[in-house]
């Protein structure tokens, strides 16, 4: 993700080496990149049930010297808040150690308000969801009021969270 449509591209910039894997219209088709560069051309590699994108990447190490590992927690945040955000796709993160943990959400904003205020007392108790599309650009919002005295504003563009604001949010105040 990226605001700009470039977060791919950067990934693979930076990375020793990114794997794309593509199950589309009944085949596997796969790509790998060393530093930025094809390894080679797009392959079909054979028939494949089911669609989605697997995308894997080691950071290389000539640029971040000093990494070490990924903080998981925030990849779990990260994974959980998406399967909200794009419901019933899922999201697999896997260690270096081959577990695999597995995000998957049916219930979109809904849920993921549901989830932020579970320890809350609701002043109502259905939140308000607003959906709006105009001229190709979509807006979506849950709200919920509770007895907290301090405002929790969680927003996102594109998938990604914007922690410090924005117009959407000046606007939403």
């Amino acid at each position: 993700a990226g605001l700009h449509g470039v977060g791919l591209s950067c990934v693979n910039a930076l990375s020793d080496r990114l794997k794309v894997e593509i199950r589309r219209k009944g085949n596997l088709h796969v790509q790998e990149f060393r530093r930025g560069e094809p390894s080679h051309a797009l392959k079909t590699l054979a028939e494949a049930a089911g669609h989605g994108t697997r995308i894997e990447f080691r950071p290389d190490r000539t640029i971040f010297k000093d990494f070490k590992d990924f903080d998981a927690a925030a990849c779990r945040r990260l994974l959980e808040d998406l399967s909200f955000l794009v419901p019933g796709t899922e999201f697999v993160l896997r260690s270096a150690g081959e577990k695999r943990e597995i995000f998957r959400t049916e219930s979109g904003l809904a849920g993921f308000l549901a989830r932020l205020t579970h320890n809350a007392r609701k002043l109502f108790p259905e939140p308000i969801a607003v959906r709006l599309a105009n001229r190709g650009l979509h807006f979506q919002a849950a709200l919920q009021w509770t007895t907290d005295r301090e405002p929790k504003i969680r927003s996102f563009v594109n998938c990604v969270n914007t922690a410090h604001g924005g117009a959407h949010v000046r606007a939403l105040r």
